[in-house]
């Protein structure tokens, strides 16, 4: 099947989070202060867990966000959490 329209970068080519874990929450870390918009997407609730920060010589050289995003699914069965 010939390739209708050319892709822009390489991340077109692969499968998105959704597409390729359709089911399950997830444990995100990331740099940035909010979720990234693909697993805001994915995940209709998303609690922010706090941050981490990687330091080298006493200073603080990286600051991660963690977020646990969960899906309606594991939303509805909360017995697992408590």
């Amino acid at each position: 099947m010939p390739i209708r329209k050319i892709p822009f970068n390489q991340m077109e080519l692969w499968p998105t989070y959704e597409q390729r874990y359709p089911v399950g929450d997830a444990l995100v870390i990331t740099e940035r202060r909010r979720l990234p918009k693909p697993f805001r997407k994915a995940f209709p609730k998303a609690e922010p867990l706090g941050a981490i920060e990687t330091t080298e010589a006493g200073r603080i050289m990286k600051r991660y966000k963690l977020f646990l995003c969960r899906r309606p699914a594991a939303v509805a069965d909360d017995s697992k959490w408590n």
